[in-house]
């Protein structure tokens, strides 16, 4: 069983992390980014940057769910995302495939993300904490200054589980996927 202390602490240093590298990114351009689904909520709405050498971006948001119990919550979304292969498409945009991202997300809720829902079968299903982490890995196509993507994203809770649980659940339990689409405010890719 993983110590719920063990989960917040490294929930926090994977926060850290992901704000220092931030700093470390150099040149940017801004986007603007919605989003449904991937554990950042039902509806998610972001402002974020990506590199001039198109390697690295990240995105600050909100988004909004229903928790278990029909209750509206509202949760903060650090997203990032890196992206090694790019591949031009001609007049038909850019492909970034496949790339990888780290997420975090907090609620302040008392229950969202922190108690396991009844249906689950035992009381410690998971570490219970307000702080969530994830990662994932998707595909994006952009075009002059959109970009339309999508991800699967598997969060900590889902690996924790199938620990406990000795690895009783399925592969579509295990993942949430995610649509979503960006606006670049200054043209960021050649076509």
């Amino acid at each position: 069983m993983f110590g719920t202390a063990n989960c917040a602490s490294v929930n926090k240093l994977v926060v850290s992390f992901l704000i220092l590298f931030a700093t470390q990114a150099g040149a940017v351009t801004w986007d603007a980014s919605a989003q449904h689904a991937g554990f950042l909520g039902d509806g998610s709405i972001a402002v974020g940057f990506e590199n001039e050498a198109h390697w690295f971006g990240m995105d600050l948001g909100i988004g909004g769910s229903q928790d278990y119990d029909g209750s509206v919550v509202s949760q903060y979304n650090l997203k990032m995302r890196f992206m090694p292969l790019t591949w031009g498409l001609g007049k038909w945009g850019i492909l970034d495939a496949p790339y990888l991202g780290v997420q975090a997300m907090y609620s302040r809720s008392g229950d969202f993300f922190y108690k396991s829902p009844g249906q689950y079968p035992e009381g410690n299903y998971y570490d219970e904490t307000s702080l969530r982490t994830a990662i994932s890995m998707g595909i994006a196509w952009s075009s002059k200054q959109w970009s339309v993507f999508y991800e699967l994203v598997l969060i900590d809770t889902d690996i924790i589980s199938q620990y406990n649980t000795r690895s009783s659940l399925e592969y579509e339990q295990l993942f949430s996927a995610a649509v979503g689409i960006r606006y670049y405010f200054d043209q960021l890719r050649a076509e």
